[in-house]
């Protein structure tokens, strides 16, 4: 293969942290990947490994590569751009409630704001998202958990793991979603099953890792031959055309994808895979049905949810709750939901859920946002959906 002819490619540099030596490299439309991948072996050094190849799912691959590879990378005519390996963020903030089921469930502002307070209510069909999967993209799931065992069966399991990890959700993020998504007691699709997908672990997930879960829920999802939701609540503060054409990829297989818009009170046009057209992206409001300070904001928005103070599963041990606050909890409501749609009253495509999602919403109901910007609140309507 020659390299002569090619401008030599530049690399895009990480916003935040990175994986030390690791790259995902894009190949040019119409490249044979397999030709390419094993013109790269040939030339890789002692150092240097090829960590994922992502199949069919994305034009691209992922590795660690010592500077003499990433030469030959660089001046290959097969690619089309190499980015560092950025480090995503989980996205939650740590506190204390369970006042979130009660207020996705009616239209209204709940007349008791103590967060504190178990006197709510919570109206749910009689099988919520009975026969749905939710894929949680995420650090694990503590699949023993009560949550998930009692009540409705045993409901969660293990699907993929990321290089170097191993089956278990040593930071409880993971774990907080699923609850908030499929939780017995404390979740919105009470009969769905989880699946954990782990891309990472306490210091974040490494955007090849995600790359790499998600690449494999594409492959799962056909042999399950029932409807899906994926929860990704982790993001990226930086556009990574990658991530974006994975969830776009995985909306066409026909998958339903709900993001967190992220934590830095800034606009999530810029983050990825939130300003992504192909997913449902949430942000999060307290009990006052106010825009919590850290949400993420912006057009990129198709809905607001609970995301402060919200009690769920733990993975300390099989009983223990915590309590989270951050946008990554605001977004399972929405996937519980979907599910209980789904199982309801028959699946939808991607677009159609997404639009259901806006139409759906309590509208104008959400200060501390801009009135240009996106001002729904998630509502279930499960109620009118069943009558």
């Amino acid at each position: 293969m020659s390299t002569n002819d090619s401008p030599r490619v530049d690399i895009v540099k990480a916003s935040g942290d990175k994986k030390e030596s690791s790259y995902i490299v894009t190949l040019k439309e119409g490249v044979h990947k397999p030709t390419h991948l094993d013109w790269l072996r040939e030339r890789l050094s002692e150092h240097s490994s090829i960590t994922y190849d992502y199949s069919e799912f994305l034009h691209a691959y992922a590795g660690t590569f010592d500077e003499a590879t990433l030469e030959h990378i660089r001046n290959s005519p097969d690619v089309e751009s190499i980015h560092e390996d950025s480090i995503a963020t989980f996205g939650d903030q740590q506190m204390f409630a369970t006042w979130g089921l009660a207020r996705i469930s009616q239209g209204p502002r709940l007349s008791n704001q103590d967060p504190h307070s178990t006197d709510f209510t919570y109206v749910f069909p009689t099988h919520p998202g009975r026969g749905v999967n939710i894929y949680v993209v995420d650090s694990g799931v503590r699949t023993t958990h009560d949550e998930f065992t009692r009540l409705y069966g045993i409901r969660a399991t293990w699907g993929w793991v990321a290089q170097g990890f191993t089956q278990t959700d040593d930071v409880g993020h993971g774990t907080g979603v699923a609850g908030v998504a499929a939780g017995a007691l404390k979740g919105v699709a009470k009969e769905a099953n989880i699946i954990a997908v782990k891309v990472g672990s306490g210091s974040g997930p490494s955007t090849s890792d995600v790359l790499g879960g998600l690449a494999w829920v594409a492959s799962d999802y056909p042999t399950r031959r029932t409807a899906a939701v994926v929860n990704i609540s982790i993001y990226n503060r930086q556009r990574i055309p990658q991530w974006d054409n994975a969830v776009q990829s995985l909306a066409q297989l026909g998958l339903h994808v709900v993001v967190c818009a992220g934590n830095d009170n800034a606009n999530a046009d810029n983050v990825s895979p939130a300003a992504s057209d192909y997913v449902t992206t949430v942000g999060a409001t307290d009990i006052t049905d106010t825009r919590a300070s850290f949400s993420n904001w912006g057009n990129a928005l198709d809905v607001y949810g609970p995301g402060v103070q919200i009690v769920t599963a733990s993975s300390t041990n099989d009983q223990t709750l915590q309590w989270k606050d951050g946008t990554s909890f605001a977004a399972p409501f929405v996937a519980g939901i979907i599910a209980c749609w789904i199982s309801m009253s028959g699946n939808k495509t991607p677009a159609e859920m997404i639009k259901q999602v806006r139409d759906m919403a309590s509208q104008n109901l959400i200060s501390g946002i801009c009135e240009l910007l996106t001002v729904l609140f998630l509502y279930s309507n499960l109620v009118e959906l069943t009558a």
